[in-house]
């Protein structure tokens, strides 16, 4: 592997199918993931960047991430999404939760310093703090104070 990243023995994590390539999540800041929410409630979300949920009595906002890529292209060629992932933000937000579009259920892997090493890019997506790879695979790990930040200003409280 290329250069070599410092973890304690073992993280769970989510890799989360989003496009254009995965995302890698710890499980700590995934709350919960809605398999399949009412059909005709999605088919309203996913026309517009940004939506509002309410879940365990918040509103909160559920966007989708090619929307804060600003990449309606994107958006256009992703399959049609079933689930929501609730994440815990990092900042102190009202509530402290958002929420992503995702198109497909996220895959629970234990990651260690032997299995993951950082790549190096010159450029990154602005949504994006580093470009790792695990099992062969390049996934991003997201810049959450980012994209809280984003979703903030597309959807203020």
């Amino acid at each position: 592997m290329n250069n070599s990243i410092h973890l304690p023995l073992n993280i769970a994590s989510f890799i989360v199918p989003v496009f254009p390539h995965a995302l890698l999540l710890p499980n700590v800041v995934v709350e919960e993931i809605l398999v399949q929410p009412p059909r005709a409630r999605m088919a309203r979300m996913e026309r517009r960047p940004v939506n509002r949920f309410v879940w365990r009595g918040y509103q909160i906002p559920v966007v989708s991430y090619e929307h804060l890529l600003n990449e309606a292209s994107l958006v256009s060629e992703t399959p049609r999404r079933s689930h929501i992932m609730i994440v815990h933000g990092l900042t102190d937000h009202n509530p402290p939760y958002f929420a992503l579009l995702i198109q497909q259920l996220p895959k629970l892997v234990w990651i260690t310093a032997d299995n993951l090493s950082e790549l190096k890019q010159e450029t990154l997506k602005p949504t994006e703090s580093l470009l790792v790879e695990f099992d062969h695979q390049v996934l991003a790990i997201p810049d959450l104070a980012y994209i809280e930040k984003r979703v903030t200003e597309l959807n203020p409280l």
